[in-house]
């Protein structure tokens, strides 16, 4: 594609620089400019979940700056629209969402409504930039209590599944790969097909895209997904079985379990078992032996949450923690 300082005609792909990055649209007339979310320089602050399909005029489109159409050039193939089926389609899409940064986003949608396949000569760019950002997602749900059969199309973890002889496990082993599709569509707009997911020598589920966690408690599961390693584990917060304090804390967290007042130990046992399970979980030890873990070598993001009416210790454990969210009462 060639880029001119000309006059558009209608079903013209038109940009206009912001910074660094480009915002494109499909140009109908000056009152009327078809794109994928508006010019960024508005400043509009929306989650990408409420970024759709609209229209405005070319001022609006520009703020200020120079439009530049799209001339299509012999290497760019054939559009599979003319120009007023250019801007039917495009028209045709408002209030879409499902806007990404990295995978649809608004020179995706003009390359769409021309040739008919989604394409972003500054995508590579773009990744590149947003994967060196840290990034950690969490996401919390409850199970729901009716069983629908616990088939999944990931045939490992679906054989995984049905290798198990207690429905309590099958139970948490499928809504945890539920709500971990449902964190990988969240974060990346990806299918758990995509990632390319399989178990390591450790029995640990890995990704060549990304890493990951998952865990459960009770009937609750939760996932953590990052661009660094990462560990997670939640716990109901109740009452330790007898043995726990020598099954748990190393000499020293003992000696420090001693200073705290008696209401206060539950909390403190189940959040160093977290603690250590998702160091565990982050690392790549075959057998977790909690009580020879020493939880000050890593970082730990430690919180409460309420799920129906009981309270867990959800706990992290990442190199990082900036770009951090936690999503709870994830509907599965």
């Amino acid at each position: 594609m060639k880029w001119q300082l000309i006059e558009p005609n209608v079903g013209d792909i038109v940009r206009v620089k912001q910074g660094a990055i480009y915002h494109y649209g499909i140009f109908n007339n000056e009152y009327e400019i078809v794109q994928f979310g508006l010019n960024p320089a508005l400043k509009q602050n929306l989650k990408d979940i409420d970024v759709e399909v609209c229209v405005s005029d070319v001022d609006t489109f520009l703020c200020g700056e120079f439009i530049e159409v799209g001339v299509i050039e012999k290497k760019d193939g054939k559009p599979i629209r003319k120009a007023k089926a250019v801007v039917d389609y495009a028209k045709s899409c408002l209030g879409e969402k499902g806007y990404n940064i990295l995978y649809n986003n608004c020179e995706h949608f003009v390359y769409d409504c021309v040739f008919g396949k989604k394409l972003c000569a500054q995508a590579d760019q773009v990744r590149k930039f947003f994967k060196s950002l840290p990034l950690t997602k969490v996401f919390v749900a409850k199970m729901p209590e009716k069983q629908d059969g616990f088939i999944l199309n990931h045939s490992a973890r679906q054989k995984e599944i049905e290798e198990c002889t207690s429905i309590k496990v099958k139970r948490e082993k499928y809504y945890a790969w539920k709500l971990l599709e449902y964190g990988l569509y969240n974060t990346f707009n990806k299918t758990v097909e995509q990632v390319n997911l399989v178990k390591n020598k450790f029995g640990k589920w890995q990704s060549d895209f990304c890493y990951l966690s998952l865990t459960h408690s009770k009937d609750v599961v939760a996932v953590a997904i990052s661009r660094t390693p990462i560990g997670i584990d939640i716990e109901e917060l109740v009452e330790p079985k007898t043995n726990a304090i020598e099954r748990i804390l190393t000499k020293k967290e003992k000696q420090d379990l001693q200073s705290v007042i008696e209401e206060k130990k539950t909390g403190f046992l189940i959040t160093k078992w977290t603690e250590k399970e998702s160091a565990f979980k982050m690392g790549d030890d075959k057998k977790f032996i909690p009580s020879k873990i020493e939880t000050k070598k890593f970082n730990f993001k430690s919180q409460k949450v309420q799920v129906d009416g009981n309270e867990y210790v959800l706990t992290t454990c990442a190199n990082s923690f900036d770009n951090f969210n936690v999503q709870e009462n994830i509907k599965l």
